[in-house]
């Protein structure tokens, strides 16, 4: 969510309704324009700072004239166009002088300056003449005429200035400046000498990043850096222009907030501010107080904005997808057993009416399922163990770096993700070299600048804020790196592992810490655990009740078997179950090719979903479970064969199968971060890898062995539902499973979009 809002001297609300909608810009801004003479007699110069400017004079009398300059202020950082009004101005008095000499002085013998000035293109020649008889106390104002001129001034013009003055006074006249009011003495100049410029972006994760243009004259300089401040205010009504309540102030900038310097996209300084705290979603807006150095310092708070802007700005809620899983899939769930009830009549099957209402029950118990599913086309929303593209990048000074080479032996690359001439980049450097030094070899280390206003020239700055020793990489231009990651195009650090998944992710910058846990944490399973498929025991593990009811009341086996083998039987037909599905997905991580590739095998996977789906409505059982399901039971023994049938042992493998699916859904780095990158990392995890895919494969056993504990809490009621309906409600839940299996196939068919996969 990246929002650029360049800000002109404009006013566009609309008059008719006082609605303001984002884009909305209103500036109050000061015409009146100096330039002070400031110095004694001998060293006089040219200055813009009010309060720097000190006072000087000449004497003139008769036979005695004066002249200063020429005198040159600094090369203009800034051209400037447009119509001004052009004056000049000096204090004059008599310092000494009484009785006829002064009356003369009063009646005749005036007092005249001429002075020239030069700016740009154009010349100005003003000239003033007028008696000057009065004292200090009532000195008199030698302001030349004003003159229009249309002038154009460019970068590195000098503006220079010239004055003389005569008298037939024979009093002492003195010219002064360098002091308060008429006192100060200088050039003039009306009119738009400058527009402020600022633009507005919101990350992803709505912090703003604000770019101020240096757009004044002398750049900077021109700024009285001690009154400038930006502050933001929301959210704020349509028909509000501005809020005035602090307790709606969440971000606000100082002369003492941190910046980095930049240049903008035609190479003008800038400074870049970034915020601290997250945006409330809705209109804000940004109020700029703005002074410049040529004007008096107020000393009533607040009165010190010579330029005031308004910048409305929307700042997006939080990601919302295309379609809600909850909202269409547990009205379709429901929907689609009923169908099934619909379909089984218009067979003439009538279904008895118990089984019915079982069925009735079961399409409710489908509507938590439904929680488990990722929602539809979420472009913008990553899980926090989504698998990293397989980028190329260009990096500062030439070539480019891969994810791949970045991974070469390493455990994890640490990577930090900036916008352009963020300040988080310099404590993310910090952080991210502590773990390297901590964590050697182990790790590789990056930084990426990224947002849809980067350039080349953004990873010099970066280099030279930050000092960094590892590549500096520029995202793309549309940022397909970032918006694939967490927490999308904003300052963050994540962590990627060996098998090319995020680990770790942390908004703006992250602790040495946290990062060499999160490095440390790849050995033991990153953010996957085991434990963690008993989360979907509601939802998923509500709709395979009935599907886990017994088929019979329990009776001992007529040989004597190990103690256990019923149970151990459940869990050995659960965990393959589970692993049939997620196996691909964890020898894939292996394979080295590109990431995105992968995405094909997710693909296959769910349209091996949907078919399977489609099967099981037409047949209870997908041939593939009830061929495992066979070769499974021929390798128990006879004894145990003879005791539980090959149907048990399809229905235990049935129920390992589809909640195999949803654990994958839900879970997808499940086995490839969890196994895959722990086995990656080489030492001792060479043997507690294999020992972590058995303890998966063991809880996803335990928990199809938990679904049908709990289902035959019924006893004989569960018997005889189980003994009728183990057919039909096996056909209804694969009817049930068919726009759920849909939905996620459009899913991945979306994302393959977004990636340019497709």
């Amino acid at each position: 969510m990246c929002l650029t809002l360049v800000s002109p001297i404009v006013k566009n609300a609309d008059a008719e309704d006082d609605l303001y909608e984002p884009g909305f810009v209103e500036w109050n801004v000061n015409n009146l324009h100096r330039i002070y003479l400031s110095g004694v007699e001998e060293s006089v110069n040219l200055t813009r700072d009010r309060e720097a400017a000190s006072m000087g004079n000449v004497l003139i009398r008769t036979g005695q004239s004066a002249s200063i300059g020429p005198l040159s202020m600094p090369p203009l950082e800034m051209g400037f166009n447009g119509t001004f009004n052009i004056s000049t101005y000096v204090a004059a008095y008599v310092q000494a002088g009484t009785g006829l000499p002064l009356l003369q002085c009063r009646t005749s013998n005036p007092v005249t300056i001429d002075t020239q000035l030069q700016i740009g293109d154009f010349s100005y020649f003003g000239s003033v003449t007028k008696n000057v008889y009065e004292s200090a106390a009532e000195a008199h104002n030698m302001s030349t005429q004003i003159e229009i001129a249309n002038i154009t001034a460019r970068p590195g013009d000098i503006v220079t200035y010239s004055m003389t003055a005569s008298t037939t006074c024979p009093a002492n006249i003195n010219l002064e400046w360098g002091g308060d009011g008429v006192f100060a003495g200088g050039i003039e100049i009306r009119g738009n000498l400058f527009s402020p410029e600022v633009e507005v972006t919101v990350d992803d994760s709505r912090i703003a990043h604000i770019q101020l243009t240096a757009t004044l004259p002398w750049g900077f300089n021109d700024l009285d850096q001690d009154f400038t401040s930006m502050n933001i205010y929301g959210p704020v009504e349509p028909d509000e222009k501005r809020v005035y309540d602090e307790d709606m102030r969440p971000e606000g900038f100082t002369a003492t907030s941190e910046y980095v310097e930049r240049t903008d996209d035609m190479g003008r300084p800038s400074k870049v501010f970034t915020g601290k705290n997250k945006l409330p979603a809705g209109d804000n807006v940004l109020i700029v107080c703005l002074k410049t150095v040529d004007t008096i310092v107020n000393s009533i708070a607040g009165k010190n904005c010579d330029h005031e802007g308004i910048i409305r700005f929307n700042v997006e809620s939080e990601d919302t997808p295309m379609a809600s899983a909850f909202l269409w899939l547990s009205i379709s769930g429901f929907i689609a057993i009923i169908a099934y009830l619909g379909s089984q009549i218009r067979q003439g099957i009538l279904l008895p009416l118990p089984l019915m209402g079982a069925l009735v029950i079961m399409a409710i118990l489908m509507i938590p399922l439904a929680s488990s599913i990722p929602d539809l086309g979420g472009k913008e929303i990553v899980a926090s163990d989504t698998r990293s593209p397989s980028f190329i990048l260009h990096q500062n000074g030439n070539g480019s770096v891969s994810l791949d080479e970045l991974l070469d032996g390493k455990e994890a690359v640490i990577v930090g993700i900036t916008l352009p001439a963020s300040i988080n980049a310099v404590d993310q450097t910090k952080q991210i070299e502590n773990a390297v030094d901590r964590l050697g070899d182990r790790v590789s280390a990056v930084q990426v600048v990224t947002g849809e206003n980067v350039r080349m020239d953004d990873l010099d700055t970066i280099a030279e804020i930050t000092n960094a020793s590892w590549p500096i990489l520029i995202d793309d231009g549309e940022s397909r790196f970032a918006k694939r990651m967490p927490m999308g195009v904003s300052d963050s650090i994540v962590v990627i592992d060996s098998a090319g998944h995020v680990t770790f992710t942390s908004a703006a910058t992250a602790s040495s810490e946290d990062i060499i846990d999160a490095v440390d944490g790849i050995g033991t399973g990153g953010l996957q655990s085991p434990t963690s498929v008993f989360s979907l025991l509601w939802g998923p593990g509500l709709a395979m009740l009935f599907v886990a009811l017994p088929r019979k009341k329990y009776e001992a086996p007529d040989e004597p078997l190990l103690p256990g083998s019923s149970w151990g039987s459940i869990i050995l037909a659960g965990g393959i179950g589970f692993l049939s599905v997620n196996i691909l997905p964890m020898i894939a991580a292996f394979i080295p090719s590109d990431n995105d590739l992968r995405s094909w095998l997710d693909i296959g996977l769910l349209v091996w979903f949907v078919s399977a789906a489609i099967r099981a409505a037409i047949v209870g059982t997908p041939g593939e479970v009830r061929f495992t399901a066979k070769v499974l039971h021929r390798l128990y023994s006879t004894g145990f064969n003879n005791w539980k049938d090959v149907e048990d042992t399809e229905r235990d493998l049935l129920i390992g199968f589809w909640m195999g699916w949803f654990i994958w859904l839900a879970y997808p780095a499940i086995l490839a971060q969890g196994v895959a990158a722990m086995l990656m990392t080489g030492g001792f995890n060479i043997i507690f890898g294999p020992l972590m895919l058995l303890a998966y494969f063991i809880t996803a056993g335990i928990f199809t062995l938990i679904i049908r504990f709990i289902s035959s809490w019924g006893g004989p009621i569960s018997q005889a539902f189980g003994s009728f309906g183990s057919g039909p409600f096996s056909q209804a839940l694969g009817w049930a499973l068919i726009p759920i299996s849909a939905w996620t196939l459009a899913n991945g068919i979306i994302h393959a979009f977004n990636i340019g996969l497709l």
